[in-house]
């Protein structure tokens, strides 16, 4: 798996089929690209990683409180209390 900032580059430059890297400062337009893109391209992909994560624990949170003994009881408690007045 890709893990320096080259390799990364070098993967995505693969696949549009350009010659890849040696460094990030290398003299051409690839690399001046690359360096250009790269750490907003990162910032950005963690921002939207952080947002998902974080959806997807107040969900289960939330799942979790929700299927909880305690919420169930006050649950079934009300559901009781409103089908008594019918």
């Amino acid at each position: 798996m890709a893990s320096s900032e080259v390799a990364i580059c070098n993967s995505a430059l693969i696949k549009i089929g350009a010659a890849e890297i040696t460094s990030l400062s290398d003299v051409n337009k690839r690399a001046q690209l690359c360096n250009e893109q790269y750490s907003k391209l990162r910032d950005e992909l963690l921002r939207i990683a952080t947002v998902s994560v974080t959806g997807c624990l107040v969900y289960l949170l939330a799942t979790f409180a929700l299927n909880s003994p305690e919420i169930k009881i006050f649950k079934n408690l009300l559901l009781k209390k409103f089908s008594d007045k019918n």
